[in-house]
């Protein structure tokens, strides 16, 4: 009875963050979003959890509701549900009720979770870009994940996290699952706030090891040359820019900085990876030769 009481509240405040004087009025109530976000940590209850993430998805059409969501931690209790997805349930082509079925109310509750997730961020129709969650999520799930909450299904995007991918994009496996999971598990449960970004400031450790330019793993894409890159003609430009910060260093026209002098340093190649200047740019020259080849006949200029 009070799951189900709790439900229906959920319910309320999701209709009535349809209209803007109801959400100001909510955006009054500091100790709400809280209660909201406890109530996604009872996987055991998945139509009550379900209930709370479509509350979320209602209220992130403002921008003052979504942050203080954020900011409330809910991050931290959506992030686990999309990983108790479970792809080969619908496509083993076994007939199953929701109501009835664990793994199809896991299922549901994922699907929930990831929507919420994409309106936190503004990747919805009618929800306002959101830089914070965005930042967030590019850390936690990938950059390309994000790109794929914006385009793809949530099926899609839930079966793409859950499987073992190794593209120029996407580097994902048990590895990576279990380390966002114990990054994520260690401030949900956590009493005080430990990250003051929300997340934002995670890394892969498997992302330090390679050398990434553009959101492009340039050691896959030389592994695997025809691989059809979304955007060429952005990569390209991307690894010649990459290529031409260096280029003073090569032809040996690098000035030794003076005492006193500041010293600009790229935070984003100096902790990726300790590959010399000549390899990186070596690299970098492969994957625009193997860019150009499959792209032919000027066709990368003309994207």
């Amino acid at each position: 009875m009070i799951f189900k009481v709790c439900e229906h509240i959920c319910n309320c405040f999701g209709t009535a963050s349809s209209f803007e004087a109801c959400r100001q009025r909510i955006a009054e109530m500091p100790t709400l979003f809280g209660n909201i976000c406890r109530l996604l940590q009872f996987p055991s209850l998945p139509r009550l959890s379900s209930a709370a993430a479509q509350c979320i998805c209602s209220m992130a059409v403002d921008t003052l509701l979504q942050t203080q969501l954020f900011q409330s931690g809910v991050l931290w209790q959506l992030v686990p549900h999309l990983f108790h997805y479970d792809y080969t349930l619908d496509e083993g082509g076994v007939s199953h009720s929701e109501e009835s079925n664990k793994q199809a109310m896991a299922n549901r509750l994922a699907r929930m979770s990831c929507e919420a997730l994409a309106c936190l961020a503004g990747f919805r129709e009618g929800t306002p870009d959101n830089d914070g969650v965005q930042n967030s999520l590019r850390a936690l799930l990938t950059p390309y994940v994000c790109r794929c909450m914006r385009t793809e299904s949530n099926d899609a995007v839930l079966k793409t996290l859950n499987s073992n991918t190794e593209n120029p994009y996407l580097i994902w496996d048990n590895g990576t699952r279990a380390e966002v999971l114990e990054f994520v598990e260690r401030h949900r449960t956590s009493r005080e706030q430990t990250s003051e970004l929300f997340g934002a400031e995670f890394q892969l450790s498997i992302h330090a090891k390679e050398l990434i330019v553009g959101d492009i793993f340039v050691r896959i894409y030389n592994e695997q040359p025809t691989f059809a890159l979304l955007e060429p003609k952005k990569v390209a430009m991307d690894l010649l820019d990459f290529m031409g910060r260096y280029a003073a260093e090569l032809t040996g026209q690098l000035k030794k900085p003076a005492n006193g002098d500041l010293i600009d340093i790229d935070w984003s190649s100096s902790n990726a990876n300790k590959m010399s200047t000549d390899e990186k740019v070596t690299m970098c020259a492969e994957a625009l030769a193997n860019l150009v080849s499959a792209n032919p006949g000027g066709r990368l200029l003309s994207l």
